[in-house]
């Protein structure tokens, strides 16, 4: 029997579950507030009690990743998790504005400012060489994990979890199965990012390179839709608030 839906609640109900953890355990199952945390300063992006699951900490629980949190690990994951009325909901969380300078933004700014300083006996002809590679090399980090997630989060950490599940349930556990679910279940992708009244300055050209994040992770995220039958939201607090609270929750 191919594996459906009803097995896919299964599988997080045994997660809601603490009392299939230790003790030491992270809560798998938490408030909206709490999964939309920021590790740097301990501020929600969203503060609702509504309850989704937190992925971050079932990767933690499984031992996937060290407590679930550490950047340079892989698989990569995003949030938080939610599945209602057969479709499944993959949630990332942002304490940035959208329109927040990149590095890109910031090391133009700096290369600006040392034309401008370019004078006299000063020569920052090598420093602003040095820069302007950096910039051309390297993208933003916050945008090349956004690019990550979604497919890391699919098809590397949740079969990782599904794994760690049958083998605690003692069932036979069909990868396959399970990853051709996961490819045709409807999905959605919100990620959230703070509520910003700032303008960017960026070159809002046809150039994939000088677009602002949120259209460039519209365009990275467009191919999803045919090839794994996700579509993908991506907004700020008030957005995600009467969108997808509104929605499932009445908030």
């Amino acid at each position: 029997m191919s594996f459906n839906n009803n097995d896919f609640v299964d599988f997080l109900e045994f997660f809601k579950d603490s009392g299939n953890f230790p003790d030491n355990a992270k809560n798998s199952y938490q408030t909206v507030t709490e999964v939309s945390k920021s590790e740097d300063n301990g501020k929600s992006v969203i503060y609702n009690d509504n309850y989704i699951f937190n992925l971050d900490n079932m990767c933690g629980n499984v031992h996937i990743k060290d407590n679930g949190h550490v950047k340079s690990n892989r698989p990569l994951s995003v949030d938080g998790l939610y599945f209602l009325g057969g479709h499944l909901y993959l949630i990332e969380f942002k304490g940035t504005p959208i329109s927040y300078p990149d590095s890109e933004e910031i090391l133009n700014i700096w290369i600006n400012f040392l034309n401008e300083q370019n004078y006299g006996n000063y020569d920052n002809s090598a420093l602003i060489n040095a820069l302007k590679i950096i910039k051309n090399r390297y993208n933003d980090e916050i945008l090349c994990n956004l690019k990550i997630k979604p497919s890391d989060s699919l098809f590397l950490t949740l079969p990782l979890i599904y794994n760690y599940y049958c083998k605690r349930k003692g069932i036979d556990c069909d990868r396959e199965e399970f990853l051709s679910w996961l490819m045709n279940v409807p999905k959605r992708l919100f990620v959230v990012f703070l509520n910003d009244d700032r303008k960017s300055e960026r070159n809002e050209s046809k150039s994939y390179k000088y677009l602002r994040m949120d259209k460039k992770l519209e365009k990275r995220y467009a191919p999803f839709k045919s090839l794994v039958n996700m579509e993908n939201s991506i907004v700020n607090q008030e957005e995600f608030e009467n969108v997808f609270l509104g929605q499932f929750f009445n908030a």
